[in-house]
């Protein structure tokens, strides 16, 4: 009786390449790291632009509703060390240093809330000292 499997081709046996075979392989190796070398250049170039074009950016959003909505979004998704510097921008608007202002304070007594709560004495259980 025929076996159920289908026809399935083995997979590659890197020890049985020959050298031609070997050579072809490095070389497409070659060309896919240069593919993710490539790729990031890219995206290096276009970091680089876009940083050089924010002050042209932030002169035409100037006491705009844009403004607010722009570094409202770079505050909220920096780190804390980084919002306190993005915040310190002259072109940033007070309000959005107000809002950071407001959740740090927020995220401080929170903190002050579990620690106390940690460090509160836990009630006895009905356990009498004697």
């Amino acid at each position: 009786m025929l076996s159920a499997k289908k026809n399935r081709h083995a997979g590659i046996n890197y020890a049985r390449l020959t050298d031609q075979q070997l050579r072809h392989k490095a070389r497409l190796e070659q060309r896919t790291g240069q593919f993710a070398v490539d790729q990031h250049e890219v995206r290096e170039t276009a970091k680089t632009a876009i940083a050089a074009t924010l002050d042209s950016v932030f002169d035409a959003i100037a006491d705009t509703p844009e403004a607010v909505e722009f570094f409202g979004l770079f505050v909220k998704h920096a780190t804390l060390a980084n919002a306190k510097k993005i915040v310190a921008h002259d072109d940033c608007p007070q309000i959005v240093a107000e809002e950071l202002q407001q959740r740090l304070d927020d995220s401080a007594s929170s903190r002050k809330q579990k620690s106390q709560a940690r460090t509160a004495p836990a009630k006895s259980g009905g356990v009498s000292e004697s």
